[in-house]
């Protein structure tokens, strides 16, 4: 189920039969919808208990029949990733951020930084997020909002290199993106790829800040800190207030945790001194995204059941040949894993 697959035909394909049903990507549909959109994938769930779902969504509380598999992480660490961060020299900007298509917590918080951030100390690689209409619901059924939050008419301008959009992953990386957005800068703010789906997503968008040596500050992502913890990263909860990232309010799950943060990400000494006095810390996280093994034995159980589903599939299934920057890749080493 990729995110072209709209509700019907899900019910049309899934039914007493069928044995696996794996959702690569954020849930099907527009990742922009009003709450409760997503409730019939858990519906299909509850009414197919023999069917296992395997999700890249990590929810807290998932049914039996439901597992966890960031499938577009699993891609990136695959690849080989030579960067290596400078820990002594000092950095221009205090925080960067990396957004390309529309999303919730990217689009909150285009225009929370354009109104509440100095931009003289923001670096940034954006685009699409620049409407609020199709968030009125997620902010008005909000009790957290505050007109101060956000004004309608200000947000980040678009800054996306355009020439890099055909590039392979690697390539993006090595030339661009760590280099002239990650390397220069001590915060990354984390808007993460995720749709109206209540859990936690983790993607390329959280690793390359994580080995380009980034203190990382995750928006909108419902309880990713427990999740990186859960893995082995740390997500320096001693420095970050991460409490609403256990909000269910959408809205405050991304403003509250720029809100309760304010006033130390504004303060480029302060994240300067701190960057500098974490430097072990940092350099675990970035030691521990570019660890492959670490990952393959932490995910071997799913990763074996993913691959004996995907052998039941047609291999001329074209979801299998999506471009360098898609799902393919991964989907066709998973489908050929051996232990």
């Amino acid at each position: 189920m990729g995110p072209g697959v709209d509700q019907q035909t899900a019910y049309k394909h899934i039914n007493q039969d069928t044995r696996f049903v794996i959702i690569y990507d954020h849930y099907p549909g527009s990742p922009i919808q009003k709450e409760g959109a997503e409730n019939y994938i858990h519906e299909l769930m509850e009414q197919y208990p023999n069917c296992l779902f395997i999700s890249s969504l990590k929810r807290p509380n998932p049914y039996d029949n439901e597992m966890w598999l960031p499938f577009y992480f699993l891609k990136t660490i695959r690849l080989d990733h030579e960067w290596q961060s400078n820990f002594k020299q000092l950095r221009p900007k205090t925080c960067n951020t990396i957004g390309g298509q529309n999303r919730i917590s990217r689009t909150l918080l285009s225009f929370w930084l354009a109104k509440n951030y100095p931009l003289e100390q923001l670096i940034h690689h954006y685009t699409e997020n620049n409407q609020l209409p199709a968030l009125l619901d997620i902010i008005e059924n909000s009790d957290y909002y505050n007109p101060k939050h956000l004004h309608p008419r200000k947000f980040l301008p678009d800054s996306f290199k355009e020439e890099f959009s055909e590039h392979e992953e690697t390539e993006i990386a090595k030339q661009f993106l760590l280099p002239d957005i990650i390397s220069q800068s001590y915060i990354s703010l984390l808007p993460e790829a995720n749709g109206i789906e209540l859990g936690a997503r983790i993607n390329e968008h959280t690793y390359f800040p994580l080995i380009g040596g980034n203190l990382c500050l995750p928006v909108g992502n419902y309880q990713i800190d427990r999740v990186l913890e859960d893995i082995g990263f740390d997500t320096f909860d001693d420095i970050f207030d991460l409490n609403n990232l256990h909000s269910t309010d959408r809205y405050r799950m991304t403003i509250g945790v720029l809100e309760d943060n304010k006033s130390f990400i504004t303060d480029h000494k302060q994240v300067q001194d701190t960057w500098h006095n974490n430097i072990d810390r940092i350099e675990h996280n970035a030691r521990l995204a570019k660890d492959p093994d670490h990952f393959m034995e932490y995910f071997r159980s799913p990763i074996n059941i993913v691959s004996k589903a995907l052998k039941d599939a047609d291999p001329n299934h074209p979801v299998f040949s999506h471009d360098l920057l898609g799902t393919g890749p991964i989907l066709r080493w998973l489908r050929n894993f051996s232990q």
